[in-house]
C-alpha cells in the first residue's frame, strides 16, 4: 500500500510540473512578465525529473519486495517494510519468516 501512495505522490508531482510549465506560457501575454516562460519550464522540468527519478526507485524497489498471500482474503500483493495492511480487506500484516527460507503474511493482533 506504502508503495501505491509513492507512485501517486509521483504522478501529483508530474501533474504539477506540467502545470507549472502550463502557467508559464502565460508570462508571453505582457512585456512585463516574459521573464516567467524560461523560469517555468526550468522549475517544471526539473520537477517533471525528481518525479520521473522517484518512479525509476520505486520500481527498482518493487523488484525486490516478497510477494505475499494474506491469510484473510487470499490476494497477493507486495509487502513493503516490516509490517502493512492488505489493499483488499485492510488487514493488519506482518512478515513472518518460516524457517525454511520462505516468508508468508502474519495477522497482527
Amino acid at each position: 500500500m506504502k508503495l501505491t501512495r509513492l507512485r501517486n505522490f509521483a504522478m501529483l508531482l508530474m501533474f504539477v510540473a506540467f502545470l507549472i510549465m502550463y502557467a508559464s506560457t502565460f508570462g508571453r501575454l505582457n512585456p512585463a512578465t516574459k521573464f516567467l516562460l524560461p523560469v517555468g519550464l526550468v522549475i517544471g522540468i526539473f520537477v517533471a525529473i525528481i518525479a520521473m527519478f522517484m518512479y525509476f526507485r520505486i520500481g527498482a524497489i518493487s523488484m525486490r519486495l516478497p510477494q505475499v498471500d494474506c491469510p484473510r482474503c487470499g490476494r497477493s500483493f507486495k509487502l513493503l517494510g516490516s509490517s502493512d495492511h492488505c489493499p483488499k480487506c485492510r488487514t493488519n500484516l506482518r512478515l513472518v519468516d518460516n524457517g525454511e527460507g520462505r516468508i508468508r503474511a502474519e495477522v497482527l493482533d
